[in-house]
């Protein structure tokens, strides 16, 4: 959707010469859902345990240390991890914390990796895959 614009002083009127005209299309960018923070990588008997933070786009910005609302109808994230060769791995979640299993390790590496290269998005039901957080991330 296209929008026309006049922009200029309020104090004058939009019919004056100091007014500029411009047109702006829509897009869905303001509702895609924030890129996750703080992630974390830890080994455990299952593989390497990925932790991160989601982000809200409504009510998320308590002072307090609080859960915030989810903002979206379904709770879905899909993570990728870069592998020495080949495509990246890709795994999805409905929470905040996905388990990259211990046979997909051997698989991938070959060894336990000291760090993981990521990408993960949450994942909008009405406009897709949000901003991603991209990391270098050491395994713990």
């Amino acid at each position: 959707m296209t929008l026309d614009l006049r922009v200029g002083p309020a104090e004058r009127s939009a019919t004056e010469a100091t007014y500029v005209a411009l047109a702006a299309t829509a897009t869905d960018k303001a509702f895609r859902p924030y890129a996750p923070v703080r992630p974390r990588a830890r080994r455990t008997p299952a593989g390497i345990e990925i932790s991160f933070l989601r982000r809200g786009l409504l009510d998320a910005d308590p002072w307090e240390p609080i859960e915030i609302p989810l903002g979206e109808d379904i709770e879905s994230y899909a993570l990728e991890i870069a592998r020495p060769s080949g495509p990246a791995r890709k795994l999805s979640s409905s929470s905040p914390t996905i388990v990259y299993p211990a046979t997909d390790i051997v698989a991938d590496f070959g060894v336990q990796p000291a760090a993981l290269d990521l990408t993960i998005r949450q994942i909008s039901a009405s406009v897709g895959p949000g901003f991603p957080l991209v990391a270098h991330v050491p395994v713990q």
